[in-house]
């Protein structure tokens, strides 16, 4: 595993939501923070590896990996959009 600058901007952007969320909500909140970011955080991270798993194509026989840079961008929305989603809208 290769340690990139996405991934280590991925680390400074949730260590920067935990000691936000540490500040205005406490400890408690800042270990719900954390287990939200805990996915997103993984999907960054491994990429290549989960990118490397193969899963059936169209009802066939057919496998093929999935590129790694889904998964990055898949873990960069739950990383950055989810949160702001979560914060910005209004409760049902």
């Amino acid at each position: 595993m290769q340690i990139t600058i996405g991934k280590i901007l991925s680390v400074v952007v949730a260590v920067g939501y935990t000691a936000f969320a540490f500040h205005h909500g406490g400890a408690g909140f800042a270990s719900e923070t954390i287990v939200g970011q805990f996915l997103g955080l993984l999907f960054i991270w491994f990429a290549e590896y989960m990118g490397s798993f193969l899963g059936p194509v169209e009802r066939t026989y057919e496998y093929r990996a999935t590129p790694a840079i889904m998964f990055s961008i898949i873990g960069w929305i739950f990383l950055l959009v989810l949160p702001l989603l979560i914060h910005f809208l209004p409760p049902f």
